[in-house]
């Protein structure tokens, strides 16, 4: 507890030649060719020995107020949650959110990393406006510890403005968001959202089409897992939450339908270790209705059946699952490090088996799959991200990426849900691309407008590398290669060419180059992007190679072939 920066010295020495062990040296001996050894000396106080001190008691004060003092509490107002001590005037919280939460327990020794995990840990609740604990010595090696929370206000209205970006729309939007802390007493946040936002078309601003957007959210968060069971003890390490949301989604497309969505989820977030973090939604329920087709959207639909049974009403019951591995330990900065991210969507198998087993036992078959005459899908998703980052110094770096996805319809179900597909194009994929308008496979409809979106499939594989660099103050530049594409994982003889091949989906990987600046605010960041198709795997004429055929200096060059790519934060 007393220990301090004062007693730590070191003695460098150059004279000394470098044992194979010092593995820790050898970056430094490779830049300077000079063999250095470093002693690291811990100094003893005046008085002796570093006294290891006993934490004696833990007090808390779960609604301290700045005026009040300790002398403003009475042994009337402590409660013992064992091992801690609770002191204060009126209730409003049960101690037990407050508990797992502290990591410097009494009879254990004080250990400065559990000092700074409770302050985190209790600010992460987010009902505490300020935070603060505190450590008095009780005797020569013992100490009490004094945790003082000042809880905010109980409820708070604010609002957040957003701009969405991609390659064929440009919009703007506002969130109007209520909280309500502490509803429930458990150190739960109540969050209520009103939302609205308008896209329109990014580079012909006389096109017709519009999007309108809006709808609301209700969550609520609390700081533990809730189970309808007893569970054993839970490790304090792994933060859990317990979160349940529902949503209500009206999305006009002009010119197009018109889209109402309804969402249910019930789930828990937690953390396995500082590096891997886990989020899991046993119950996930999706009610998707769409009206008021226009003519065109209904003539595109009839061109297809499959694309048209994804846009039919859909309710989709399921399971999903997201795992995230990031080696990046402590926040250390100009390191390299590993990101994994993996998603997992499981829809309509308990629906599915009750269906079938009420066939078995029915005298006529339902052949439709259906509930209450609303249409349910069966599928299987799972898709991976995987990123790795090389720092060549502050201001030079390398970022690759590996992304694939597979979905499977199974059961009565044809297609995946539009919502569920994979597409590819646009400012954070194949960036020579419109968004949708890449594949699938080497397919290419020459009548589809790219604003109709309907470029989609069942699978996806993706790579990309990026190096970024630093230009000055907050501007940076980078250089970028994509490839990838999207497939159908059946045959569609309306779509020749999308299926995945073992033999033949290499040479349907789409390749692009370019480079952008970035506008880069620390707490935002705005990109523009250019990419240049080389390797176009749905060109309806002429090879696929065009690399050859760049040339800057052509206006209709530039206007056919260069994609700008306005958008929000990195791509990956």
């Amino acid at each position: 507890y007393d220990f301090s920066q004062e007693f730590v010295y070191f003695v460098a020495d150059t004279g000394i030649a470098l044992g194979k062990k010092n593995f820790q040296l050898i970056n430094f001996i490779e830049e300077t060719k000079k063999p250095i050894v470093l002693y690291v000396h811990i100094k003893n106080p005046d008085q002796g020995y570093h006294t290891p001190y006993y934490i004696k008691n833990i007090y808390v004060f779960p609604n301290y107020s700045k005026i009040d003092s300790n002398n403003s509490y009475t042994l009337s107002n402590a409660y013992l949650v064992s091992p801690y001590t609770f002191v204060y005037k009126k209730t409003g919280m049960r101690p037990l959110s407050i508990v797992d939460k502290i990591f410097s327990d009494p009879g254990s020794l004080y250990s400065l990393e559990n000092h700074q995990k409770t302050i985190n840990r209790l600010s992460e609740l987010s009902i505490f406006g300020n935070v603060r604990f505190q450590f008095q010595k009780a005797k020569k090696d013992s100490l009490n510890g004094y945790i003082y929370l000042t809880p905010k206000d109980r409820r708070d209205i604010g609002y957040d403005l957003e701009a969405s970006t991609n390659s064929n729309f440009v919009g703007g939007g506002v969130n109007f968001i209520y909280h309500n802390y502490n509803l429930f007493h458990r150190a739960d946040v109540y969050s209520l959202i009103l939302k609205g936002a308008i896209e329109s078309p990014f580079e012909s601003a006389n096109n017709q089409l519009r999007t309108l957007d809006g709808g609301i959210q209700m969550t609520e968060v609390f700081p533990q897992f809730i189970f309808p069971f007893r569970v054993k003890k839970i490790s304090k390490n792994q933060t859990p939450k317990t979160r349940l949301s529902i949503s209500y989604n009206y999305l006009k497309r002009l010119n197009f339908y018109t889209q109402y969505q309804t969402n249910f989820a019930f789930g828990y977030d937690w953390n396995e270790s500082k590096q891997k973090h886990h989020s899991l939604n046993p119950l996930s329920l999706n009610f998707t209705q769409y009206y008021e087709p226009s003519a065109d959207f209904i003539s595109l639909l009839n061109k297809n059946p499959l694309l048209k049974s994804s846009f039919e009403n859909r309710f989709i019951p399921g399971l999903n699952y997201s795992f995230t591995y990031n080696s990046l330990k402590d926040n250390i900065a100009y390191r390299n490090f590993y990101f994994l991210k993996i998603n997992v969507d499981v829809a309509g198998n308990s629906l599915y088996l009750i269906h079938t087993l009420k066939n078995k036992l029915a005298e006529t078959p339902d052949a439709a799959l259906g509930l209450f005459n609303i249409n349910y899908s069966n599928y299987s998703k799972i898709d991976m991200e995987n990123r790795y980052t090389v720092y060549f110094g502050r201001k030079h770096y390398l970022v690759t990426r590996l992304e694939v996805g597979l979905g499977a319809p199974y059961g009565y179900s044809k297609v995946l849900p539009y919502s569920k597909q994979f597409f590819s194009g646009g400012p954070n994929g194949l960036r020579g691309w419109r968004v949708r308008t890449l594949g699938p496979g080497s397919y290419y409809d020459s009548t589809a407008n790219p604003l109709t979106l309907n470029q989609t499939g069942d699978s996806k594989l993706e790579a990309n590398l990026e190096y970024r660099f630093n230009l000055w103050s907050s501007f940076k530049g980078a250089f970028f290669a994509d490839a990838g594409n999207i497939w159908l994982l059946k045959k569609d003889n309306l779509r020749p060419g999308a299926e995945f091949g073992i033999g033949s989906f290499y040479k349907q990987i789409a390749v692009a180059v370019g480079s952008g600046i970035r506008f880069d605010y620390d707490y935002f960041v705005i990109r523009l992007d250019v990419g240049i198709p080389l390797i176009d795997p749905i060109r309806p004429y002429g090879k696929q190679w065009r690399g050859d055929e760049i040339n800057i200096q052509s206006k209709v060059w530039r206007k056919d072939n260069l994609k700008y790519n306005l958008a929000i934060a990195y791509p990956f």
